[in-house]
């Protein structure tokens, strides 16, 4: 973890949400592993909402062309909340990357387009 980020997450400066959102700036500029590191911190959290949290890993994951670990991650959430529809995008998209179209298709195919749209990072 960067010296900074450390020392943000020990303050209190960062909360969840920020680091959050402040992954997916680093995930848009292709800066990977800081959005992961971020993301690490945010389950440090108590007050982290920890499959969301995961759920944003999995599409960094899936960004950064690690297809195992985001299909992995994102059948973790949906077996803790089936409904959790921005791991299954991910878990359908992961899984189609790598061949298993039947597989993905069902994914896809079970998406809920509102809720999905609700839980995009």
């Amino acid at each position: 973890m960067s010296d900074t980020i450390t020392a943000e997450v020990r303050q209190g400066a960062s909360t969840v949400e920020q680091l959050r959102t402040r992954a997916m700036q680093s995930a848009a500029r292709g800066q990977f592993d800081e959005a992961c590191t971020m993301l690490e911190s945010a389950l440090a959290h108590d007050e982290a909402p920890k499959l969301e949290v995961l759920g944003d890993l999995a599409a960094i994951a899936l960004r950064a062309g690690d297809l195992v670990h985001a299909i992995s991650i994102s059948r973790h959430v949906l077996a803790s909340d089936e409904r959790h529809d921005a791991a299954r995008y991910t878990l359908a998209t992961g899984l189609a990357a790598i061949g298993s179209d039947l597989e993905a298709l069902e994914h896809f195919e079970q998406l809920d387009n509102d809720r999905f749209r609700e839980q995009m990072p």
